[in-house]
């Protein structure tokens, strides 16, 4: 991402703020009609919000790739890798991640407080701004399967702790990981969705201190804008990707360990013993023997370690993904993506 197109983003999306305050003192008809994506509405010298869609779309490798999204008067619903996500218009509903099949959900509320507005939606993105608290998310589906949202804080007065509320299917458990992120998932080792680590940078692209903590069933990302100097606003990310809801067992791999991987591509390609171990030995809880495990990779073949040289190249991941049948295991597929 370069300097500028992060400092669009941050200053676009903290712009919707006019817009809404703009919005609250137009009468009650017209306001409603203006937040249901009325360019022409937007306060003299405000941003309309194809143009914060434009400058969020320009911003580089922070921000995802966008799934293919429908909207109507209530929600926009984008659906890709096998999940369904709806975003509401109304900030008090959750963001739902439902796998295609209909077998349970995973529910994110917008951080709470102040006086959020209904969304402004476009092309994918659905952006909320918040008066009080001098803030703004925008929030849009992924095309790997999961959601973005995309925090903008606008003052020193604005808030540092930032509360997402989750629920999680019957069984499943919110923790946070040794890398700094966090994981839904169930006792066996099952993983529902993957919260990479948060980052977060001022106008000027400089990294602000964030951290995530788990508060009451909530996943808080701290931004810690005032304890350094910065340049307001302040762009901060927590990002949520599914993982094959029940079916199947996935494995994500950070940064590190895919470059590490990627050294080893020989002998990963041709089901060597040091890469096979490197990979197998992050299937969380034994739930696939070193054997099974060894054949699946093998099947991946020279395809797998050219992922794993793309993705350390371009300083992203490679998730794994497993159908676990008893006694069989199959790699069904993979993917690189952000982390």
């Amino acid at each position: 991402m370069t300097r500028v197109g992060l400092r669009l983003v941050a200053r676009l999306v903290a712009e919707v703020v006019l817009v809404s305050a703009a919005l609250t003192v137009m009468a009650p008809a017209q306001a409603a009609v203006s937040t249901l994506d009325q360019d022409s509405a937007a306060a003299p010298g405000a941003l309309s919000p194809t143009e914060v869609v434009d400058a969020i779309e320009d911003a580089g490798q922070r921000v995802y790739e966008t799934a293919e999204v429908t909207t109507d008067a209530s929600a926009s619903v984008g659906r890709a890798a096998g999940v369904a996500v709806t975003i509401p218009r109304d900030p008090e509903s959750s963001v739902e991640i439902r796998p295609e099949d209909g077998a349970g959900s995973l529910g994110i509320g917008l951080p709470g407080g102040g006086d959020s507005s209904s969304a402004v939606t476009r092309d994918g993105f659905s952006i909320f701004a918040n008066l009080e608290d001098q803030t703004a998310t925008a929030v849009h589906p992924l095309a790997d399967g999961g959601v973005q949202f995309l925090l903008t804080v606008g003052s020193a007065t604005s808030p540092t702790r930032y509360a997402f509320p989750v629920s999680v299917p019957e069984g499943a458990e919110l923790a946070l990981t040794e890398d700094g992120g966090a994981d839904v998932a169930f006792p066996d080792g099952r993983r529902v969705a993957s919260i990479p680590a948060p980052w977060a940078v001022d106008a000027a692209e400089h990294p602000v201190p964030t951290h995530f903590e788990i508060r009451s069933g909530a996943l808080v990302q701290v931004v810690d804008h005032t304890s350094v100097a910065v340049a307001y606003p302040v762009l901060a990310d927590p990002s949520v990707f599914s993982c094959d809801f029940y079916t199947h067992v996935c494995v994500k791999f950070t940064k590190g360990e895919t470059r590490w991987i990627a050294g080893k591509t020989s002998v990963v390609g041709s089901g060597g013993i040091a890469g096979v171990s490197a990979l197998c030995s992050k299937v969380p809880g034994g739930l696939i023997g070193m054997g099974a495990c060894a054949a699946a990779i093998a099947a991946g073949g020279a395809a797998l370690a050219r992922s794993f040289n793309s993705a350390s190249a371009k300083g992203k991941c490679v998730e794994l993904h497993f159908l676990f049948l008893p006694p069989i295991v199959t790699l069904t597929r993979w993917k690189t993506e952000g982390c």
